[in-house]
């Protein structure tokens, strides 16, 4: 994964103070809740790139 990108990309990713992947849905009226499971191989990369996984859920917006 991050082994992949080109050696300034890398440099740069390694250099970051927070190495954080911002999964950001959007919240509708319904379904009440929804389940998004997130299978253990993206997990385990996260963790061999010592990357954090944060969810932003954005409210439904009125008009």
């Amino acid at each position: 994964m991050m082994e992949d990108l080109p050696g300034d990309a890398r440099k740069q990713w390694a250099d970051c103070d927070v190495q954080t992947l911002n999964v950001g849905p959007q919240a509708g009226d319904t379904p009440h809740e929804a389940l998004f499971p997130v299978p253990l191989n993206p997990l385990a990369a996260l963790l061999g790139i010592r990357a954090e996984l944060l969810f932003t859920i954005y409210a439904n917006a009125t008009d």
